[in-house]
């Protein structure tokens, strides 16, 4: 509950008179403009955005400290592959499963911010609820719907983008 409270009292207190949290990205061919966000959304925006900042920045300490953690236990980071994930976290400290802890469940609370912010800009524009395109926010806090994933504002992409890099530098 706590980082729930957290998450409103953050976007509570966004102040956008400066402008500068704005996208910036233009609305492009294909894409169709439903509306434009209103406040609150536009402050959940860009604490979403300052979140996904923050979990990119975790993203790179974990990869660099799973690396350490991993080339102390087997010099040869080859001997990863077959071993399975409980056998791994196994040989961790206390203190190592404790950080990779915390980082599932910065994960797992990244997941939520963003699925409870596309929930409340669908919510806000019901017309973007039952949709196969996917929607974006650009410049002028205009709500578009595109036709492509590729140009919709998705973080489980770039987390699943990020995992890919951790687990590629771990098993080479």
């Amino acid at each position: 509950m706590q980082r729930m409270e957290e998450l409103l009292a953050q976007i509570k207190a966004v102040d956008l008179s400066n402008g500068a949290q704005e996208p910036e990205e233009e609305v492009k061919d294909g894409e169709t403009v439903v509306g434009i966000m209103p406040d609150d959304l536009k402050k959940f925006f860009v604490v979403r955005g300052k979140l996904i900042d923050e979990m990119n920045l975790k993203c790179e300490e974990v990869s660099r400290r799973l690396t350490e953690i991993f080339a102390e236990l087997m010099p040869n980071l080859s001997e990863i592959i077959g071993t399975s994930t409980s056998e791994l976290l196994e040989q961790l400290d206390p203190e190592d499963l404790f950080f990779l802890q915390l980082h599932e469940l910065d994960l797992m609370w990244m997941d939520i911010v963003n699925r409870l912010f596309w929930y409340a800009v669908k919510e806000t524009f019901p017309q973007t609820a039952i949709t196969y395109d996917n929607i974006a926010i650009r410049k002028g806090w205009q709500i578009v719907t595109c036709e492509s994933k590729q140009e919709s504002e998705f973080i489980s992409d770039k987390i699943a983008e990020r995992l890919a890099e951790i687990f590629a530098v771990l098993l080479n």
